[in-house]
């Protein structure tokens, strides 16, 4: 989770900059709508969620509740459109991937919106090296530093390679 916060905070940086910079302007239509798509997701989602809950509380709820189901499916659907065009049975998966993304991937993405300039990498520690839960052995083995393999400098300001 810490991993998909990090990814989320990193492409919101990303997309925003392109905007600000005029960068996003100067690329295919294509890539400008999946751009926006992906930033506005979150956005979405929450007025679909927000659709429904307000839908329950309506005299008459079947209609909105309904529609607003629907325009969840279809977007995801759409979303998802060149993977179902080469799998089209993974249709049935549908439901399941709309509610794995409002209930994992939106919260997510909406943390990560909101602490966007937060820095850190989220998966190690600040007193140790590498990841989270791996070993010394994985890093190079018993004896095998940074520095020894030539990529820090030595104390003396001298790399140990060449």
């Amino acid at each position: 989770m810490k991993q998909r916060v990090r990814w989320s905070r990193n492409s919101y940086r990303c997309y925003l900059t392109a905007i600000r910079n005029g960068w996003v302007f100067k690329v295919p239509l294509i890539s400008q709508i999946t751009m926006m798509q992906i930033l506005l997701t979150p956005f979405t989602m929450f007025v679909a969620l927000a659709y429904i809950v307000l839908a329950v509380r309506a005299d008459n709820p079947t209609l909105g509740i309904i529609l607003a189901i629907v325009w969840m499916f279809v977007g995801r659907g759409i979303r998802g459109m060149a993977h179902l065009w080469r799998r089209p049975e993974d249709i049935v998966l549908l439901p399941l991937v709309t509610v794995v993304i409002i209930f994992v991937s939106l919260p997510i993405k909406v943390y990560a919106l909101f602490t966007m300039n937060k820095q850190g990498w989220l998966t190690r520690s600040a007193d140790s090296q590498g990841g989270e839960g791996q070993s010394e052995a994985s890093l190079g083995g018993e004896g095998q530093s940074a520095q020894s393999v030539g990529l820090m400098s030595s104390p003396d300001g001298e790399g140990s390679r060449g």
